[in-house]
């Protein structure tokens, strides 16, 4: 089965060029050096235990000694950029990559996939991009397809009217497409919202923060974004959790209350 990353390599390359300056730019941390020492997470300080599990949850690794030393004096003020900063890291992009593959596809993403998609999923629809590519690149009936699209994205099976709709709106346009527009409804938006809040927080949204956040992710914010929000809020600073499989969207809770 072909990959799933676009074959528009000369393009690609351009804007992997382009994307990977920019952040380059934004100083943006690197990854931890092989053998650095790891941090004590085991300590009562709340800035030690939010920084340890935000890289936990974000960039899908233990903190080290030199991670705390440079963010702990800049906790809490600088927080939503301290979080930002690692969720956007080439670690941090790419655990989303990872994790999307094994929610949205059939097999792991290769090092082009990662190389494609890295730089993109923080870019204004890059992860809605990435979803509906997966869903879209599997070798299945049109049937099968938005089946496994409405269970991946809402863990139910579509109704009979629903099938039909988008089955014909797959023959009518492209499967790429329905996937992005699946991922774009307010039922869809509305889970994900619960299911970040969940496992990033602990507790379900209000009612007014699930519409506020369906609404922002119907705008062009990321999932990614979302989290990120979340994980730097007062509540995640003073209880932080500890979630690497909800780096993406999930309908569940995923980690223990």
């Amino acid at each position: 089965m072909p990959s799933p990353a676009p074959t528009h390599r000369r393009a690609a390359r351009v804007v992997l060029a382009v994307v990977t300056g920019v952040v380059a730019l934004c100083g943006v941390t690197p990854a931890a050096p092989a053998g650095a020492a790891p941090a004590d997470c085991g300590l009562a300080d709340v800035e030690v235990q939010f920084i340890c599990a935000t890289y936990t949850a974000v960039a899908g690794r233990t903190a080290s000694e030199a991670d705390v030393a440079y963010w702990e004096p800049k906790l809490p003020a600088s927080r939503t950029f301290f979080v930002a900063t690692v969720a956007r890291s080439s670690e941090g992009r790419h655990l989303v990559v990872d994790r999307y593959y094994s929610r949205f596809y059939e097999a792991g993403p290769t090092p082009a996939d990662h190389q494609f998609w890295g730089p993109l999923v923080t870019e204004p629809n890059g992860l809605r991009k990435l979803e509906a590519a997966l869903l879209a690149n599997q070798d299945r009936t049109v049937d099968s397809f938005v089946t496994n699209a409405f269970s991946s994205q809402l863990a139910r099976e579509p109704s009979e009217s629903e099938l039909e709709y988008w089955t014909e709106r797959a023959d009518a346009t492209t499967r790429n497409k329905v996937a992005a527009e699946l991922s774009n409804t307010l039922e869809v938006r509305r889970a994900r919202v619960g299911g970040a809040y969940l496992n990033d927080l602990g507790y379900a949204p209000a009612e007014a923060s699930r519409a506020y956040w369906a609404e922002r992710l119907r705008t062009g914010t990321s999932y990614l974004d979302v989290r990120i929000a979340l994980r730097a809020s007062p509540d995640a600073y003073a209880s932080p959790r500890t979630c690497p499989a909800a780096a993406a969207p999930q309908v569940v809770a995923l980690c223990p209350s």
